[in-house]
Order: C-alpha cells, then sequence, then structure tokens
C-alpha cells in the first residue's frame, strides 16, 4: 500500500490542531465552572450574613 506522505502530514498537523483547540476550550470550560462556583459560594455566604455585601 502507498502512502501520501503530503496528505498523511496534512491530517497529521490538522489533527493536533484540533487537539489543542479542544483542550483549549476544555481549559477555558473548567475556568468558568469554577468562577461560577466560587460567585454561587460568595453569594451564599452573603445571603446568611457570614461576609458583608
Amino acid at each position: 500500500m502507498e502512502m501520501n506522505n503530503t496528505l498523511f502530514d496534512e491530517l497529521t498537523s490538522t489533527y493536533k490542531s484540533d487537539r489543542q483547540r479542544e483542550k483549549k476550550k476544555e481549559k477555558e470550560r473548567e475556568e468558568l465552572w469554577k468562577r461560577l462556583e466560587d460567585l454561587e459560594l460568595k453569594r451564599s455566604l452573603q445571603s446568611d450574613g457570614i461576609i458583608p455585601t
């Protein structure tokens, strides 16, 4: 079976950049959830009177 090296390199590069993009999106998603959880905790503590508003 003959392999087209140019096509292989192109597909490999595309795959790697797609994976990097997905990892970046996942990290951003995790950071967003962390900020939301922190905000919810802060609001909860404020409503309980533990932290002044």
